[in-house]
């Protein structure tokens, strides 16, 4: 009897015990956090204070997930709190403010979405930016997720199609100005705006007293590399460096020529479906070198 009661106290202790390391393997995997900041709100407050799951080694994400990223920035480390939107191996792609996991929709929009996370998982995940612009669709480059990464992904408008339409745009700005000099007849000129016409034109007419001058493009070199686009006040703009060689000649004596090198900066804006020229402004060749 004695003995009997040993053994049911032994096997009591047993299973206290085992319920105890039970207790304790569930109470480590979790952890406490406190929200800091407005990035989750309306989910999750500024201050909210939660109780979270520690990621297992055998866990799964799902899309949606709430989860806490430790991030090391300038060697301090900082927790944030996503959700989850794109999986190991998905592409995510933001278009037109839309937001699609390997070309299908999600149906949410980017500022819908200022909460989720791609989050890496033994693999790297691809994100980039489209948007869709009057001369076509303009794609960032790619970028891998990865564990310490700030990302920060840019969207140049000028794809290879608008720096050809700009060219042209262009080309045929100068060959028509200079047709127009020739011919001292500004409706000739394309590529313009109505308005600012008379004041180009005079930017490079020199009037003389008798005899008529001849004017001719040598060379004409587009500086697009440093060239800049923007969208300001709900129109697209280009401002283009231009380099130009021409001649001046008298028409009866083309012998007697001046020979012009200068550099001018074209304002282009985009409207109704093709670009015209806004302004034209000399600069100085001598002080742009330096």
């Amino acid at each position: 009897m004695k003995l009997k009661k040993i053994l049911w106290n032994l096997l009591v202790l047993l299973i206290i015990g085992y319920i105890g390391i039970l207790a304790y393997q569930n109470i480590s995997q979790y952890q406490r956090f406190k929200v800091n900041g407005q990035s989750m709100n309306p989910t999750l407050k500024d201050g909210q204070k939660l109780i979270m799951k520690k990621f297992q080694k055998n866990d799964k994400l799902h899309r949606g997930d709430v989860v806490i990223i430790k991030v090391t920035l300038k060697d301090k480390e900082y927790d944030f709190i996503k959700r989850v939107i794109a999986l190991p191996g998905e592409h995510l792609e933001i278009k037109n403010h839309k937001v699609y996991i390997n070309g299908k929709d999600t149906e949410k929009t980017v500022s819908e979405i200022k909460t989720y996370g791609p989050i890496p998982k033994n693999k790297d995940i691809i994100i980039y930016l489209t948007k869709e612009f009057p001369w076509g669709v303009v794609k960032s480059p790619e970028v891998k997720i990865q564990e310490d990464n700030i990302l920060k992904l840019d969207i140049n408008m000028a794809n290879d199609k608008l720096l050809a339409t700009i060219e042209n745009t262009l080309r045929g700005f100068y060959n028509s100005l200079f047709d127009s000099l020739n011919n001292k007849d500004i409706s000739l000129m394309e590529n313009v705006e109505e308005n600012s016409r008379e004041e180009i034109f005079n930017s490079i007419y020199e009037k003389t007293m008798i005899f008529s001058n001849n004017y001719t493009i040598d060379d004409l070199e587009l500086k697009i590399a440093n060239s800049e686009f923007k969208y300001e006040n709900e129109r697209y703009v280009a401002n283009i460096l231009v380099d130009i060689n021409y001649s001046v000649a008298k028409k009866i004596l083309p012998f007697i020529k001046e020979e012009k090198e200068e550099r001018f900066l074209i304002v282009l804006i985009y409207d109704e479906g093709k670009w015209l020229v806004e302004s034209s402004q000399r600069i100085e060749l001598e002080l742009d070198e330096q």
